[in-house]
């Protein structure tokens, strides 16, 4: 990635680590189900659109962990307008991402496949 798109991905992780986390977490699980057609090119902010309704129905045990994000207004604006990385980008740089609680993720997973039960 360029040095502009690898900081704003920081500034992402840092300022939106749930919001990032539940992206890339419904991300995943998308590529462990049936491979869509075109799901490098599927933008964040669009998989993140996708399951708000599902994040907005676990706020409760979720509490805590949203309680660390900035203003979702400005994830919007970040995602849709001001770097719209896309799934592929994300998979290639979760890889080298160090500032982002991986913890996090594993809680969300945990609690989708529960909520799915």
């Amino acid at each position: 990635p360029s040095p502009r798109a690898a900081a704003a991905w920081v500034v992402l992780a840092d300022r939106w680590p749930c919001r990032l986390s539940w992206t890339l977490q419904c991300l995943e699980d998308a590529g462990q189900g049936a491979a869509a057609p075109g799901g490098s090119e599927k933008s964040l902010w669009s998989v993140f659109q996708e399951h708000a309704g599902e994040l907005s129905a676990l706020r409760q045990p979720l509490g805590k962990v949203l309680s660390l994000d900035g203003d979702p207004e400005l994830f919007q604006a970040f995602l849709a307008r001001d770097f719209p990385f896309g799934a592929g980008e994300a998979r290639q740089l979760l890889g080298v991402t160090v500032n982002l609680d991986h913890s996090i993720r594993q809680q969300m997973g945990l609690l989708r496949a529960l909520a799915r039960l």
